[in-house]
């Protein structure tokens, strides 16, 4: 940040000197009147007010980033999994768009976003490739691409089990609870280190999906596991409740997602147009709405239906994360953004995570104001956005802002 602010000096006062010399040039060519010389200086001078710009505009949103990034202390999850209520919080659908990727990438993406914590979460593979592929090569990668929600499904399955097991002979007893709860813990903590085993931690990528997701979660529930024991051994059990119903809302939202793939391909009355947005697009303008596929001259159509009928149904998120098929998503990264998203403004279904400006002159100034809004001290911020943000949630607006 010191060397963004120095930029910031040592280019107004450059600029200054330039535009004096620049300035008695000009008045010595209009006082002779070359007017075609005047045309050309005009036309340099512009030029660098340009340039000059375009490096003020650089160093000063540098500046403001650093001076956030300093001020900004991440909020622990648990924190942010006790502001969201389980009985109220609103759908996350994350879209991975995929286009010809190896299907081992994608079975890392998906395991990424399958991992989250967040209450109520859907993951929707979106398949791109071609349906009808000519070599087998790409035939056997398409069906294996396919395969991948079921596959993610039944090695869910497991812990699944565990969970449901210990949801149903869950005891009364907070001592018997504790010590049940737990026991799951260290158990999903084993199968997360298990898993890692699976992969080839030679090849970086697969090192940091292990590391920064596999093991951190394993990690996690040991740690969970022993906050419950240190609560049982404390002389004040008061807190022992809380500590429950916080490490079972955590253990029973960690493998809830919903997995299925999505080709709009084979489907004749959507677009085919071969791009990303197109393939996301497609998909969110069916979400809320059910549908029956038909079969019209050898082609799969995709007809609005009613609930009797449906055999497609997609339901209304309220805030939706694209996923890239060959990237990851850290653990509770998107409920972090869920969070925030609600935190600032009840907003209707949309991509949470950033924000929309105009284009060209216009976007440039929205966009540095909302960092100097941002870099306000937080009375100031806080009365200047609540002018036309009513629907906050004060709670999570404390913990993200800090």
């Amino acid at each position: 940040m010191a060397l963004s602010c120095l930029g910031i000096g040592v280019t107004v006062l450059a600029t200054l000197k330039v535009a004096q010399e620049l300035a008695a040039v000009l008045g010595l060519q209009i006082a002779e009147q070359r007017w075609g010389a005047v045309a050309l200086h005009l036309l340099f001078c512009s030029i660098v007010a340009f340039l000059i710009y375009g490096g003020l505009v650089y160093l000063l949103t540098r500046a403001l980033f650093y001076l956030r990034k300093s001020r900004h202390v991440q909020p622990r999850t648990e924190e942010l999994e006790a502001s969201l209520d389980p009985e109220d919080v609103p759908l996350l659908t994350i879209l991975v768009p995929s286009y010809k990727e190896e299907p081992r990438i994608v079975l890392r993406t998906l395991l990424s976003a399958a991992f989250q914590v967040y209450p109520r979460r859907r993951i929707a593979l979106l398949i791109d490739d071609p349906p009808f592929p000519t070599s087998r090569g790409e035939q056997a990668r398409l069906e294996e691409t396919r395969a991948l929600p079921e596959r993610v499904s039944v090695l869910l399955r497991e812990p699944r089990s565990w969970i449901a097991d210990w949801v149903a002979a869950r005891a009364a007893e907070p001592a018997v609870a504790a010590e049940q709860l737990t026991a799951v813990l260290r158990r999903v903590a084993q199968w997360f280190e298990s898993l890692a085993e699976r992969f080839d931690r030679a090849r970086h990528e697969e090192q940091l999906f292990v590391e920064r997701i596999l093991l951190a979660h394993a990690e996690d529930c040991r740690r969970r596991a022993r906050h419950i024991q240190a609560a049982c051994r404390s002389d004040d059990v008061s807190s022992l409740p809380a500590v429950l119903r916080a490490g079972a809302g955590f253990i029973e939202s960690l493998f809830a997602a919903e997995i299925h793939a999505f080709e709009r391909k084979r489907l004749a009355n959507l677009s085919h147009e071969a791009n990303k947005a197109m393939n996301l697009n497609s998909y969110i303008g069916l979400i809320g709405k059910s549908f029956a596929i038909e079969r019209r001259d050898g082609m799969d159509f995709l007809v609005p239906a009613g609930a009797p009928n449906a055999n497609l149904h997609f339901p209304a998120s309220d805030f939706l994360i694209t996923l890239d098929a060959d990237s990851v998503i850290l653990r509770s990264q998107h409920a972090a953004a869920a969070a925030a998203a609600i935190a600032d403004e009840r907003m209707p279904a949309g991509h949470v995570g950033s924000e929309m400006h105009e284009p060209g002159l216009l976007g440039l100034a929205q966009h540095l104001v909302s960092l100097i809004l941002g870099n306000l001290p937080p009375p100031v911020e806080k009365e200047l956005r609540s002018r036309h943000r009513a629907d906050r949630q004060a709670d999570l607006k404390g913990l993200l802002a800090r």
